[in-house]
């Protein structure tokens, strides 16, 4: 018994000294994502983006159709502005210009064909598609529980995988990351929905991936998916990161620029 009683105290021991430093691994794979050789972390970026979405078929098919040309403007921690040229044929929305800032604390929509701003909102501590996972952070991160679950293989790439869950248990995400060059492969988010109260997951797929000039890697098209149906493609069409982004960017908008 007195053997026993060792083992079990010996086995409380090694998870208590092994979970923080299993989970400071973790945070420091996160922290790493998107730099290579000394190079600063991402501050703030500016990009040209396309958005697609499918379009069902006759046949029961789909294809992609273009969404919208989107101008995305980052800056640290968490501000982000996206000014979108809509594409929709035929439709009352076609060329019409939509702008979404987000400034960490409030998010305004404007639309060229309405009031302006249409809507304000709280700006929602989670951080967009649009940008893969670890760019976009809000101070409720912090308290995020960050731990790695394993290695795997995706597309003969090997990878890391680690799981952040968030301090409410509302939200979890789980990441693929390639450690040679530093990137995201996958990422999985498990949220509430608002309305129905029931779990969604959200999986954007990584792909095309490419060294900038400064010589870090990352992914130009994201593969997006809510609860295993294909609801757009992202694909960037020029980057650049660390460019000096000014504050005054975020501002809400006085007047709609046409």
């Amino acid at each position: 018994m007195k053997v026993l009683r060792i083992l079990v105290l010996l086995t409380a021991l090694i998870g208590i000294f092994s979970a923080p430093a299993f989970c400071a691994d973790g945070r420091r794979l996160l922290d790493n994502l998107y730099v290579s050789q000394g190079k600063l972390p991402i501050n703030d970026l500016v990009a040209d983006i396309e958005t697609y979405t499918p379009i069902d078929k006759a046949d029961g098919s789909s294809s992609l159709s273009l969404a919208s040309k989107d101008k995305l403007i980052f800056k640290k921690p968490n501000k982000l502005k996206i000014d979108s040229i809509i594409s929709d044929p035929g439709g009352s929305l076609d060329g019409k210009q939509m702008t979404i800032i987000r400034d960490g604390v409030n998010c305004w929509l404007y639309v060229s064909a309405g009031q302006y701003p249409v809507k304000k909102k709280p700006d929602e501590p989670s951080s967009t598609l649009d940008l893969p996972p670890h760019i976009q952070v809000y101070p409720q991160d912090a308290d995020n529980v960050v731990t790695i679950t394993g290695k795997e293989t995706i597309d003969k790439t090997p990878v890391t995988v680690v799981k952040i869950s968030d301090k409410s248990g509302s939200e979890s995400t789980t990441v693929w990351i390639d450690t040679k060059r530093w990137v995201p492969v996958k990422q999985e988010k498990v949220m509430t929905d608002a309305k129905s109260k029931g779990k969604v997951t959200k999986v954007v797929n990584y792909k095309d991936f490419r060294q900038l000039k400064d010589g870090r890697w990352f992914p130009f098209t994201f593969e997006i998916q809510i609860d295993g149906k294909t609801n757009r493609v992202v694909v960037y069409k020029a980057i650049s990161v660390n460019v000096g982004v000014d504050d005054n960017i975020f501002e809400p908008m006085k007047k709609f620029v046409k």
